[in-house]
């Protein structure tokens, strides 16, 4: 929000790089504290609900850094991300202190996550359809990759730096083809099947992930 109001202010183009650090930076900020700590958050691979809830929980996590990383300059869309983190930590510590219950807490993210999902696809439906085409496909190869448990050659991609790294690279290009050719249906007909394959795949990933928590929870229930 502090990049868009600068650059609104000073009537400057985006600088989309400054989107990468930005990511990059809070990643980094991330994995420090936790190094200090001594504790790595995995709140939504972690929290007691069914295997799909925690696979929504988390895709939608991927849909705001894919969004973030996409860098439209709209401070609705950014503010809404940041509502959700914010009133997150504090249904936790409501949860902590047993003022309310699990469940209801738990319903209450995910309706936050729902609207926020809801708004970042109003925002992007102002732009032309490509953008939301292209931002929900690379959040969807991303989730593919991340989360997959076969990954095979694409193994160093599910370092976290690499992966967002490489899907900012692929906006960009994405961008440079769009203003050399304007709105050519060509680009959103190849983006459209790339949604269409990507989506699949999410899907299956979903699918072999909620398999794998399931026995995951399983064991350990037997084990307790």
């Amino acid at each position: 929000m502090a990049l868009t109001w600068y650059e609104t202010v000073y009537n400057l183009p985006p600088d989309f790089r400054w989107n990468l650090l930005i990511v990059l930076a809070t990643m980094a900020a991330a994995d420090y504290g936790s190094s200090i700590s001594g504790h790595r958050s995995g709140f939504a691979r972690e929290l007691d609900v069914q295997p799909a809830v925690r696979y929504f929980f988390s895709i939608m996590q991927f849909g705001a850094t894919t969004v973030s990383l996409h860098g439209i300059r709209r401070f609705s869309l950014h503010y809404i991300f940041c509502m959700i983190i914010q009133c997150n930590a504090f249904l936790m510590t409501i949860r902590r202190k047993n003022l309310a219950s699990h469940t209801l807490l738990v319903g209450l993210y995910g309706i936050m996550l729902a609207t926020g999902f809801v708004l970042a696809n109003i925002e992007l439906l102002r732009h032309p359809l490509h953008h939301l085409l292209l931002v929900a496909s690379c959040s969807a190869l991303a989730i593919s990759i991340r989360l997959s448990p076969n990954v095979g050659l694409l193994q160093p991609l599910q370092n976290k730096y690499i992966l967002w790294s490489a899907v900012w690279c692929f906006l960009q290009i994405v961008r440079g083809f769009e203003s050399s050719v304007g709105g050519n249906q060509l680009l959103l007909t190849a983006l459209a099947g790339f949604f269409v394959v990507t989506h699949l795949s999410m899907a299956w990933v979903g699918v072999l992930y909620c398999r794998k928590t399931s026995r995951s929870i399983n064991h350990n229930k037997r084990i307790k």
